[in-house]
């Protein structure tokens, strides 16, 4: 049996080191949410492990509440017999998980596709960034921008549709999920409909990202008379300041080592 669970953390550390392989090729290709968790990993403490690699400490959040208990008790299941409990992961949609104070990603490597394992990294790592910055004075909100921008970076990272239609579709679903009222965060659409790049780039240089975002999801952008501090308006941004935007965008690639063609 140990032998046998040795084999699987074996092969779990294998499929994170070839993810990890992965964020050095895509963000060298010029994939800037690779580029975002390689420069995580780089420049901090932070780590990424299989599941089967977390000590009790690594998972274990006393007085989280029972979702918090509940991924305890799984994953503790999980850990001392994979093979018949790794069900239980997808039951409870346990993908991965952060632990700010330990700096620690933590991925679930059973049956996942590795486009799936980079997926959930692009999430988990923007919750990395963003988990301790005050998104909002009220608690329900700072929950709901928290989700909101791991879902709405993992979805651009994908390459899925981000029109107004479909994000509105995501922040109910997001507020059904974990508690938010729908009629306060429709309030706040002027806002989570125009996101903010550095929420969603948090370790790419500022030109880049908007360079590379303006490209990847136009329809993010609302066209707007006034640029607001912090906000994309692609549409507002006359000929020469995109050209601008570009020429900085290109410049900084080439720092990063970055295959891009020339503005």
């Amino acid at each position: 049996m140990l032998k046998f669970q040795s084999e699987l953390l074996t092969d779990a550390r294998i499929k994170i080191t070839s993810l990890i392989n992965r964020v050095q090729e895509e963000a060298e290709s010029g994939n800037c949410f690779a580029l975002s968790i390689k420069s995580l990993l780089e420049n901090t403490e932070w780590q990424i492990k299989p599941f089967l690699d977390l000590s009790e400490s690594d998972y274990m959040k006393p007085g989280d509440g029972v979702e918090a208990r509940r991924r305890h008790e799984i994953l503790s299941a999980y850990i001392a017999d994979p093979e018949n409990m790794k069900d239980a992961l997808f039951d409870m949609k346990l993908l991965g998980f952060v632990n700010i104070d330990k700096k620690l990603i933590a991925i679930n490597t059973e049956r996942l596709p590795e486009s799936q394992m980079m997926g959930v990294l692009v999430h988990e790592a923007n919750h990395a960034y963003l988990t301790k910055k005050i998104l909002h004075k009220n608690s329900k909100l700072e929950t709901f921008y928290l989700e909101y921008y791991a879902f709405l970076s993992e979805r651009i990272y994908a390459g899925r549709d981000c029109s107004p239609t479909e994000l509105i579709k995501m922040a109910k679903s997001i507020c059904k999920i974990y508690g938010v009222k729908w009629a306060a965060v429709k309030q706040e659409r002027d806002i989570w409909l125009s996101p903010s790049y550095k929420k969603i780039l948090p370790h790419v240089p500022k030109a880049l990202a908007m360079e590379y975002l303006l490209q990847r999801v136009p329809e993010l952008f609302i066209k707007a008379s006034k640029p607001t501090t912090g906000i994309l308006y692609a549409k507002s941004l006359d000929e020469k300041s995109a050209s601008g935007l570009r020429k900085a965008a290109y410049n900084i690639s080439l720092n990063y080592n970055i295959a891009k063609t020339a503005p």
